[in-house]
């Protein structure tokens, strides 16, 4: 079965769909895109899950949108919806980090976070939880997770991401295109 990815309004949802995966089948990539919703996916991928049971359903979160949802797993678990939520864990509100880094010349407020081990907290509400510091763990991780029945979570140790190629902005605001990037001319 085609797997459906749900993904919060955050840089983890542009790399989902901008670097990682090419999407092949309809309404397998749920999105909130227009107005960029922290918080969002765990509980769209419930839904998604209900809705379309025999579908393996995939939660790709960014470790600050996912604090937002920790109550979620609570849910999951009460109600056997064997949903699996990627946390890319870099200890940062990237998204919003990038645009202090552009805008208030490297100024940063409120970004950096402290984290729990959300494998562990998983694990205490009665969930499956998977601590992955390496890409290495990464697959094994998953395969568990997918084979587990139950609610998983997968806290992934990530390097602060790269910015998605539609965010590459100058100080004034102005796009910096990709010609412009590598230095290349049209």
């Amino acid at each position: 079965a085609e797997t459906i990815f749900v993904a919060d309004g955050t840089q983890a949802q542009f790399w989902l769909y901008d670097e990682a995966f090419t999407i092949t089948q309809p309404r397998t990539l749920v999105l909130s895109e227009v107005y960029q919703t922290m918080g969002y996916c765990f509980a769209a991928a419930i839904g998604a899950k209900l809705a379309a049971s025999a579908k393996p359903v995939v939660c790709i979160a960014g470790d600050g949108t996912f604090m937002m949802q920790l109550g979620e797993i609570a849910t999951a678990v009460a109600n056997r919806v064997p949903v699996i939520v990627v946390v890319l864990n870099n200890g940062h509100l990237n998204a919003i980090r990038h645009f202090q880094r552009i805008h208030l010349g490297e100024r940063y407020f409120a970004v950096k976070l402290h984290n729990p081990d959300f494998a562990r907290v998983a694990q205490a509400f009665g969930a499956q939880g998977f601590k992955v510091d390496h890409p290495s763990q990464l697959a094994p991780a998953v395969h568990a997770a997918m084979q587990g029945g139950t609610v998983a979570v997968l806290d992934v140790t990530v390097d602060d991401m790269p910015v998605p190629r539609r965010w590459l902005m100058r100080s004034d605001g102005g796009v910096v295109s990709t010609i412009t990037l590598l230095g290349l001319r049209s």
